[in-house]
Parts: structure tokens; sequence; C-alpha cells
């Protein structure tokens, strides 16, 4: 607590037996989180390994890997850590995009009996979630993860993805950390970084040349909606794929936010207090790139944002009932709640409004 945020000889794994519907199974288990909101209170964030066990076979005793319905790791987040219902509903709208995206749902934990309350449990990026997704099991990228990522945190200020040249921890392997399909998805990885180093329309171009383009503009639609640059290029929180298949690179939905636009008229590209990175301006600059945002943009919210809004509002009143009563956490998690989904519809009319007026 007194240093603010976990470091890797924090991150201490202990023995473990889960339950999960009638079966048990062996795991390891450790506090997750980088930051002190997953940690500091009586509900903590957890990150769940299942290990090997022995089994009974024709028998035999064998030793087997057992998963808990094909996830090797797992997360147990803290709801309100992902804005409640915004992690599964960016999922959902994601997954109907044809993204890889980790296999979620929500949860009530029990530690030696004790109710924890409610959880958003989500897979970890980890081979068994790309086979989950019927992809090749090659690259997941992070990126910024080091002790130095929480420079933002003193007068030093934040590193980018300009720390490339100085870091190769910025280009982190979460899946997939040798082979040659590493190396071939960290050479596609350096055409981003070159561009965000040195930004120019034909280093542009070399972005849209190594990058889905058509899933990225899925995603980046979904961030403008949400008016959230917590997934901006640079960050530890932007997930990139790479399919091998394809030679391209595309993004896995994670840790998106809401934040209500600013009532300045005309425009709806704002990501709160940071700006855009390289590859979003980039894509706002260029006519014909920000012309095919728009039309994909448009298509969400073309009634007006009533069926996107009640895809939100499916979940939303779903999960609201559990929160209310959920354990370890003060009733006013619901008002919470009910202020993202008003700054949500408010951003959805908004970008109607603004693409309904708009020439092109």
């Amino acid at each position: 607590k007194k240093q603010g945020w976990m470091s890797d000889d924090m991150k201490v794994w202990a023995n473990a037996t889960f339950y999960h519907d009638g079966q048990e199974y062996d795991a390891e288990v450790r506090v997750r989180g980088d930051l002190g909101p997953h940690w500091e209170g009586p509900k903590k964030s957890w990150r769940i390994k299942f290990t090997r066990q022995e089994l009974e076979h024709n028998g035999e005793v064998v030793n087997e890997p057992v998963y808990l319905d094909g996830k090797r790791q797992i997360n147990l987040i803290i709801p309100n850590d992902r804005d409640y219902v915004v992690a599964p509903f960016v999922n959902q709208l994601m997954r109907e995009e044809g993204l890889v995206v980790p296999r979620d749902k929500f949860a009530v934990l029990r530690i030696n009996g004790v109710v924890q309350g409610l959880y958003y449990e989500v897979e970890h990026f980890d081979k068994p979630l790309l086979a989950a997704n019927q992809r090749p099991e090659t690259t997941v990228f992070g990126q910024n993860d080091r002790a130095l990522h929480f420079e933002q945190y003193t007068k030093y200020g934040m590193p980018g993805a300009s720390d490339a040249k100085y870091d190769i921890g910025t280009r982190r392997l979460q899946v997939d950390e040798t082979g040659e399909s590493a190396m071939q998805a960290m050479q596609t990885m350096q055409v981003l970084l070159d561009h965000s180093n040195n930004p120019s329309p034909a280093s542009f171009e070399h972005v849209q040349a190594v990058m889905d383009w058509d899933k990225y503009l899925s995603f980046r639609n979904l961030t403008t909606l949400f008016n959230t640059n917590h997934v901006r290029f640079g960050s530890d929180n932007l997930k990139l794929y790479f399919d091998p298949s394809t030679g391209l690179l595309e993004p896995i939905p994670w840790d998106v936010h809401i934040v209500r636009m600013p009532p300045e008229p005309g425009t709806i590209d704002f990501w709160n207090s940071h700006g855009t990175d390289e590859i979003q301006r980039s894509t706002l600059l260029n006519p014909e790139t920000r012309l095919e945002r728009n039309r994909k943009l448009w298509e969400w919210v073309k009634d007006g944002g009533d069926e996107i809004i009640a895809k939100y509002d499916a979940w939303h009143d779903e999960v609201r009932p559990l929160v209310w009563v959920d354990v370890l956490k003060a009733p006013v998690q619901v008002d919470k709640m009910d202020d993202l989904r008003s700054d949500f519809v408010y951003n959805v009319r908004r970008i109607h409004k603004v693409l309904s007026l708009s020439n092109a």
C-alpha cells in the first residue's frame, strides 16, 4: 500500500483448492491488479491459475492439466474496476464484429466459505483463449509492462510508445514468448512503433498494411462511443493479437471505460484528457479513413442509437440487482452504474446527432 502499485516481486502465488459446480480443481492464486483499487479494500481482485492434478485413468494414476471450462487462467475482478457491465457489453459488441474476445461472465466468490460477493470473471491472455476463438495460438502483445510505467504517478511523467526505442519491455509478448511467429509478430509490431515515433502519411500507409483495418476501426468506433483513451497505443491496456495466417495485427478488447463527452458542439472525438494516439490521430486526419470510420460508426447509431442502447440495457438490468446486494461494497455502487448508463446514452445520442448533420 505504501508503494501504491504492485511490482512483480509482490505477485506471490499460493496453492489453493478451487470448487466450482461440484468439481474440485488444483490451483494457484494471487492478488491481481497493478494499482490499489484492486487490493486496498476488503474486497480484492484475484488471478487463479489451474494446474495439473492426479487422475485415475484405466486403472493408472496420471498427472494431467485440468482447466476450468477450458480456461487455464482466470481473473476475478471487482466489478467497479470494469465499470460493471461495460466489459461484457464491449466483448459482446466486438464478438459480433469478429474480434478475438476473452470468455467472461459474472460469478459469486467464496473464500473458505465466506462470501466475497459479485465478481467479473474473465479468462487471462493465454493459448486456450485463442483456441476457444478458433484462431492460431500465437502472439498477443501488451505494452509498457514495467515499473517505469508507474512514473505517471510521479513528477517524471508517463512513458509512451516512443519509449520502445529505449525499452524492449514496451513490447511485451503475453502469448508465445518464443518461436518464428513471435519474431514475425515483433517485426509487424515494429511498423506501429515506427509510426508512433515518427508519424507521416507514408508510415500510416504501412500501419494500415499490417493491421486488420476493418477490425481496428470497429474497435476504435467502440472507444469513440465510450470516449476513452484508456486503451490508447502505448498503454498497457491495448492488446494486439498477431494472426500468422493473415500476417496482420488486430485488437483484443480489454479494460474499456466510459467517459461522458464534453458539451463542445460539432465533434465526437475527445478521448478525455490525453487526446489521441498517433494511429488514431492519423486515422482522423486522413479524409478517406475518417470517412470510413464515420460510415462504420453510423451503422451503430443510425436508428438514433436505440438498438445499441437496448443491448447495453440488457446487461444493465440483469446485473444491477446483483450489484445492489453485493457484500463488501456499499449500495452506492448502483448509483454509479446508473451514472455510467446515463453517460453511455448521452454519448450515443451525441454521436447520432453529429453524424446525422455531417456532409460525409
